[in-house]
């Protein structure tokens, strides 16, 4: 099997979730698998496996919903958000109005504060959201927030995978890492391990079975000493999917992510970024390649249908695509960018068009937001309609410390306050120095523009020096 460093794609194989029958089939490095696969050695279902269980089927989750499905709610983080970028906050929220709810997560009262002002400021009501308790370390919700799953019998649960870093010297953000736990809790929903470090922003379903990342994934679960085939066993296992795709990462994009250029709107239907050759011959490749290898893949549709859209050359090291969308019952938010070339901008916004006939299409500046390695998808979890959105009481309040009263998925009650709440399964972790609700820029608004690099750039600057806005 070639290195991690060379897979760039795993083929979406039919997989008998029960009885797996061998690992995906991996090409190196941009290539398409055209070949049949040679036979593979069978693997032994793993000690999590349900190949053994005589109540299998009732524990196999059926497939993730797509986002273009009907959701139940959006969720956003008023942490970073409502405060460093208030305007986008703002856009998202106003977009959402009266198509589908927006729980904000708030991590003290002055993260609530924030966004109630940004809210007020817009002639939005105090119900424009409905705010959920947490301690969080930043906005990315994407990444950290759960996924969710349903049985066949109607049973829904969240899913919590690892999002603690794979570099042994990177930041542990042990608070955002708990978010899945916490929601779960206070929507009443049970939690369950995802045994995967995943991001949530690299992994994309179609709603048919068919779930996409890239390998990235590969490379973030190498230390655990798993293999691709382990990788797709835990995947679809745990999403309810049935096929796997693994694409390759963009050159020089740090997230490596796929929503950075992969979107689906329907369940036959796969958007794919497109780049000029002469502006970036590499990245233009990696495109290409990664459309070849969704074009035709089998849906219950149909063969897969693949549309290209435009994405902006990025040649000054910000990524600014027009595939990070959100998606909210019959409103989609498209990034949109001052310095973007307003033909390609256009042709992303007609093409959305053509493809969610009836769809309000809504741009939403972007272009602060893409500074910090993230767009409007990354901001954002969905949450699919056969979810139950009933937040449980005492997960509302303003001081952040309101999930302390509620009991824990298993019916155990939580720690007396957050920092001892997130800290449990963190041997050792020290508590982090939280900042002071006396420090005048803790709550403080900042025009989008100041972190632009326009007027006020250097209060920003030192604003995000102290830790306060963190990058992905």
């Amino acid at each position: 099997m070639p290195t991690v460093a060379a897979v760039c794609f795993c083929a979406g194989l039919a997989w008998d979730r029960l009885a797996p029958s061998g690992p995906p089939v991996v090409a190196a490095a941009v290539e398409v698998a055209t070949a049949a696969p040679a036979a593979a050695p069978a693997v032994a279902p793993a000690a999590d496996s349900d190949a053994n269980d005589g109540e299998a089927f009732l524990s196999i989750p059926q497939p993730d919903a797509g986002e273009f499905a009907p959701q139940a709610a959006l969720i956003l983080s008023a942490k970073e958000l409502a405060v460093c970028l208030p305007d986008v906050f703002r856009d998202i929220v106003q977009a959402a109005q009266g198509h589908v709810p927006v729980l904000c997560l708030a991590s003290d009262a002055s993260d609530r504060q924030a966004a109630l002002r940004v809210l007020r400021r817009a002639g939005l009501g105090d119900d424009a959201v409905r705010f959920v308790s947490m301690p969080l370390d930043t906005m990315w919700v994407r990444d950290y927030g759960p996924f969710f799953a349903r049985r066949p019998n109607g049973g829904v649960w969240v899913l919590d995978a690892d999002y603690s870093p794979a570099d042994d010297g990177a930041e542990v953000r042990w608070r955002d890492n708990n978010a899945p736990r916490l929601i779960g809790s206070a929507l009443g929903l049970p939690v369950e391990a995802l045994p995967l470090r995943l991001a949530g922003g690299n992994v994309l379903t179609n709603g048919g079975g068919l779930v996409v990342t890239t390998a990235e994934v590969l490379r973030d679960n190498a230390d655990r000493g798993y293999d691709a085939a382990t990788i797709q066993r835990l995947l679809l296992r745990h999403l309810g999917c049935d096929r796997w795709i693994c694409l390759p990462e963009l050159d020089d994009e740090r997230t490596g992510h796929v929503d950075m250029y992969v979107t689906f709107t329907a369940e036959n239907v796969a958007v794919v970024s497109r780049l000029d050759k002469q502006s970036d011959p590499v990245n233009a490749a990696i495109l290409d390649a990664a459309a070849r290898q969704l074009e035709g893949a089998a849906t219950r549709l149909g063969p897969m249908k693949v549309y290209r859209i435009p994405m902006e050359p990025g040649s000054d090291g910000v990524w600014r695509s027009y595939t990070n969308v959100i998606y909210a019952n019959g409103v989609l938010m498209v990034p949109s960018f001052r310095s973007a070339d307003k033909d390609r901008q256009d042709a992303a916004m007609s093409l959305y068009a053509r493809l969610l006939p009836g769809w309000k299409i809504v741009a939403i500046p972007c272009d602060d937001l893409a500074r910090n390695e993230g767009l409007l998808h990354c901001i954002c979890r969905n949450v699919p309609q056969y979810v139950p959105v009933r937040v449980r009481p005492g997960c509302e309040g303003d001081d952040g410390l309101d999930l302390a009263l509620v009991s824990g998925a298993d019916g155990q009650a939580m720690p007396a306050g957050p920092d001892e709440m997130l800290r449990e399964g963190f041997p050792g972790a020290a508590a982090e120095a939280r900042p002071s609700p006396a420090e005048p820029w803790i709550g403080e608004e900042v025009s989008g523009r100041a972190l632009g690099g326009d007027a006020g750039a250097a209060g920003a600057a030192a604003r995000l020096s102290r830790g306060f806005f963190i990058a992905r």
